[in-house]
């Protein structure tokens, strides 16, 4: 059987768009809601903010590295191997990390491209916990160990 790539385009389109919505904020900020989600069930944080350029700042406020100190030191983000992973992981793809806030600034017409980029960085930081230094983090928590699920619509638990 072969597949009508331009119905399985318009399908896949359509089903994620569906499942991705914008919240307008009090402090001038947008939420966008996706079905992405960290191993305790919370959502990743992310914000889209106005450039004076014209594009678009995707941030997640500092909510990431927040998340990450209930499960280990952040602070271990900045020495050893941890240190060097999180360095990698900015240098590797289009975010910036600062004072504790993880952000991308994207031209609208990129936005999307953009989106998916920055929930792939946040997922690599994320998996950092796993990480293990020596003497000072043991074992991974719970929480870290599963870090993301998808919900039952998509195949998962």
């Amino acid at each position: 059987m072969a597949l009508d790539l331009a119905r399985l385009e318009k399908t896949l389109c359509e089903s994620m768009c569906a499942d991705v919505r914008l919240h307008p904020r009090s402090d001038g900020r947008i939420m966008v809601e996706t079905p992405f989600l960290l191993g305790d069930g919370d959502t990743y944080a992310i914000f889209l903010e106005p450039l004076a350029s014209g594009g678009i700042r995707i941030t997640d406020a500092g909510h990431t590295l927040m998340h990450l100190s209930y499960s280990m030191d952040v602070d271990l983000l900045r020495e050893g191997t941890r240190g060097l992973l999180f360095e990698k992981i900015i240098n590797e793809s289009p975010v910036q990390e600062n004072d504790g806030e993880i952000f991308l600034d994207t031209p609208i017409e990129s936005l999307g491209k953009g989106l998916f980029s920055f929930g792939q960085a946040l997922t690599r930081v994320h998996d950092l916990c796993q990480v293990n230094s020596p003497g000072k983090n043991p074992a991974p928590s719970a929480a870290c160990l599963k870090l993301t699920h998808y919900p039952s619509q998509y195949g998962g638990e």
